[in-house]
Formats: C-alpha cells, structure tokens, sequence
C-alpha cells in the first residue's frame, strides 16, 4: 500500500505517506475544463472525457456550510449501447490521484470500456480535488542537491516541518478527509451522473474506500473487485515488518527452488545478514555511482536502511528480481545494486501522493487502533514517521461503524500477490468468509497489486461480464511466475527460472 523507503532522503519520506451553500447532499455541481497536466493526459488519450469539479459539503453533516471542488472524470463507454453500470476506480495510497493513476488502468483495462464508462473521481485531499499534497512546503524535500546527506532523523523532521507550515496555511480542516466522508462524496457523485449500480474496482487503499461504500450502500453495487486487500480491520502500520518480512521469506524461497539462483546464491539468509553488518559498520558517508545519473555521490546510512530499501523494494516484482544480487554485493561492501533498488521507487515530486491526506485518514483511523506503543515502535518505519505528524495534525476518531466487518452477498473477485509486502493475502483471506460471492485468487508471482499481469486482464473482463456466476476460469493465473532473477549486473543469465 504505502513504500516507506525512497532513495535517500526521498526513500527517507515514509509514503505512507468558504463556499456555495448547497440545499442538499448532491450539492451545486459547478463545470470547468480539464487543465491540470494529469486530465489532460486523459483528455489525450479520448476527446470526449469530461471533466467536471463536482461541488460537495467539507463537512457533510452541515450541508450549508463550507465546501470543497472534487475533480471528475469520467470516459463514455465505446460502444453504442453500453451497460447502465459503470466502472468507478478507486486508487491506492491512502494518497494517491484515482486520475493520475488512470492511464494504467486503461492500458490494462481497455477491454472493459467497450460496454461500460470509466469513472476517474480524485478523492478529497488528493490530485485535483481540495488536495493536502502540500507540495510547496514539502517541495525542498526533493531538491537534487538536498537529498543525500540527510539522516533518516533530519528527514522525518523535515517532513514534520513541511506539514506544519502547510496547515498554518490551509482554508480548512483535514479532520473531514476521512474514508468515511470520502464514501458519501462517492454516493453525491453517482447521484449526479444518475447511476443507480456500478462496479467497484479499487487498488490497495482503493480496497478499503470500496468496502466502506459497500457497506453503506450494497445496494448500489453490482459488483467489487479488490486488488490487495486492505480491509479496516487491518491496522495498516501494526504489521509493516512482519508482513515485508515474510515477504522477503518468499523470495528466499523462491530463489532456493531455481537451480540457477540457488547455485549462484546459496544462502541468501546469512548473505543477508552480513550485508547488513556491512552497512552498520560503515564509517562516514559511502561513495555509490546514482544509477540515474551515473555521478559519483556521497550518502549517509541509517539504522535498519537495509531493510528499508528491501521493503520498498518488494512493492515491485521487477524490482524482486535483483534482490539475490544486492544482497550479495551488499555483503562484499559494494551498494549500487541496492541504491538502484531505491532510485528506481524515488517518488519524484510530493505531488504524486498526498501526504496530508495519507496523515489525515491513518491519523483518524489506523494509528488509533494501534497496538500499544512498546519496542514494536521503535522498528516500524511507518510508526516512527506517522505517529509524530498526528500529535498535531488535525484528526476525530473515525466512527467505530467503520471496523466493523463488512458482509455482503454483492459478487467480489479478490487479487493478491504472494510477494505482497503490505497486504499479503492473509487479509483477503480473513474477509474472504464475508463475501458469500466471492473469489480469491493468489498471483504466485505477484507483488503489491496484480489486476495487470498475465491473463488478470481477462479474468476481470469474464467477471465484470457475469460476476454471478461460480465458473470463473482462474487455471490461467498459476503461470504468472516471477521471471528470472539476475545473476549479475547484466542480466539473468545463467539458466531459465525453473
């Protein structure tokens, strides 16, 4: 769900990460072009998107006070009779822009608008609507020439400070950027469009928002589909370690089981360890070539940043692949391979997830919910930068309405991928029960989200088509492996995954 290592500083950021009155919920609907480099990169890809800021109450138990502009966008179906039940996407983070995000759900997901419209809505605090992104504050976080000397300790604070100059500045409270407000902007916005059902297809966080709406209202749901669950019974930083670490023990598996990674990677395990007594030993800054720019730069480590590189890393199955390899030049003192691990996941711009959002909704509802507060915190990454940032960011207690198990006969097609690092398939596995229609299906060779690989295309386009039906043809799925993994800096040679 949340990569909570960048590449130095930036894999230092834990990615957890006044207006009209309204005479009801719906609200006054005001119209505006698609001017933002994100809907115009829709509005490219098919001229006849609309875009539209859809008017909606900040707090929706007052109606007649202030409000906020949430961004629309929404692509007819291409067929001349489409379905009356539209696809509504409904992105990860908590963070992240449902219309940044939408090119690859329509690279991967083209099939499905041959009978039914896209429905992109940005949700509150994030990309074009009321965002909390507070890229001006965090912006020097990202400065080039800012990022490889800071310590893990400077980087959190600095994260803090940028937070707190954004809130000074706000014209309103993050306290009302909930799941749970979020889940009525979603009904105003159907409201609108005049749709009474449609198809739920989130990613990550995405899963939650849809099984929060599904529980309020099933009855404007024909279908789910939940790509690495993260249910609210989930507390998402309680189990960042554990669930990355046995991740991690996936992987070491399945080198162990390819006769060319074992032969060439024989115990991954104390290679691991000695890598990391590697880099605690190491005295000063540690000079790597910045695989981006092929300069010669200077960085300072930090407690536990082995494992942090790796816990990012598993969010990306490409990434998985040059893990044996790291590890090993890892424990011979030589780091580029790691550092390249982390480049390749640096988030560029604080634009590309709210943080303030991502603060706004774990600070009101996992961080809450949190075990109590022992050694546990002082080796979760995502507790050690959150935890600080809700002491003062504004936050209500979620309704415990919230947590509770969500039931539903509404058909379902749950996605896992057994490298998941966040949110492993022990969680669709937990709902699954609850979910008397469903399906669950483990990708062997899938990390954090899988609805793109291999023949996952096609098993949605089956299931949207008829999700009633219990004959879902899911053989296909054993056969998305991980490919090979490297066996050195040039590539996986050396024999084929097997």
């Amino acid at each position: 769900m949340i990569a909570v290592a960048r590449a130095q500083q930036r894999l230092k950021i834990s990615l957890l990460i006044i207006g009209f009155f309204l005479a009801s919920l719906r609200g006054v609907f005001a119209y505006a072009s698609c001017e933002d480099k994100d809907a115009e990169a829709l509005k490219r890809i098919d001229e006849d998107a609309v875009c539209e800021l859809i008017t909606v109450p900040l707090d929706h138990n007052a109606p007649d006070a202030a409000t906020i502009d949430l961004r629309l966008i929404t692509l007819p179906a291409t067929s001349r009779n489409p379905a009356a039940d539209p696809m509504v996407f409904l992105a990860g983070g908590p963070g992240q822009s449902a219309i940044q995000a939408a090119p690859f759900w329509l690279r991967s997901h083209r099939a499905l608008r041959s009978d039914r419209a896209f429905i992109f809505l940005d949700q509150r605090g994030t990309g074009g609507s009321a965002s909390l992104a507070c890229a001006d504050d965090l912006e020097p976080l990202f400065a080039k020439d800012f990022e490889w000397w800071m310590t893990q300790e400077a980087a959190i604070e600095a994260q803090q400070e940028g937070l707190q100059a954004c809130l000074e500045k706000l014209p309103y409270s993050p306290s009302h950027f909930t799941t749970a407000a979020a889940v009525r902007d979603l009904a105003a916005v159907l409201d609108h469009l005049g749709v009474a059902k449609a198809n739920l297809f989130g990613v990550s966080y995405g899963t939650r928002m849809a099984l929060a709406f599904l529980r309020e209202h099933e009855d404007r749901v024909r279908s789910v589909l939940l790509d690495a669950v993260a249910p609210h019974s989930m507390v998402i930083p309680a189990r960042v370690v554990e669930d990355a670490r046995a991740a991690l023990d996936h992987v070491f598996t399945a080198c162990d089981k390819s006769t060319a990674c074992s032969a060439r990677f024989p115990d991954l395990r104390a290679t691991l360890e000695i890598a990391r007594q590697q880099l605690e030993a190491a005295d000063g800054p540690i000079s790597v070539v910045d695989p981006l720019t092929g300069e010669t730069v200077e960085f300072v480590t930090w407690p536990d940043m082995l494992s942090n590189i790796l816990r990012a890393g598993l969010y990306s199955r490409e990434l998985i692949r040059l893990f044996p390899l790291a590890i090993e030049r890892g424990s011979q003192g030589q780091f580029d391979s790691l550092i390249t691990v982390a480049s390749m996941l640096a988030q560029e711009s604080p634009r590309d997830l709210s943080l303030g959002m991502m603060a706004s909704v774990l600070c009101a509802e996992d961080m809450r919910r949190l075990p109590p507060m022992n050694e546990f915190a002082k080796r979760n990454p995502l507790v050690d930068s959150m935890a600080p940032i809700c002491e003062f960011w504004p936050s209500e207690p979620a309704p415990e309405r919230l947590f509770e198990p969500v039931t539903s006969d509404v058909p379902a097609l749950l996605l896992s991928g057994q490298f998941d690092p966040i949110t492993p398939p022990r969680y669709a596995i937990e709902i699954e029960p609850n979910l008397s229609h469903s399906h669950h299906v483990i990708i062997p060779g899938g990390a954090h989200g899988v609805s793109g690989l291999g023949c996952i295309p096609e098993v949605i386009e089956s299931f949207i088509e008829d999700p009633v039906s219990r004959d879902l043809d899911l053989d296909c799925t054993d056969d998305i492996q991980i490919a090979p993994f490297f066996l050195s800096p040039s590539g996986a040679f050396g024999g084929a995954y097997d």
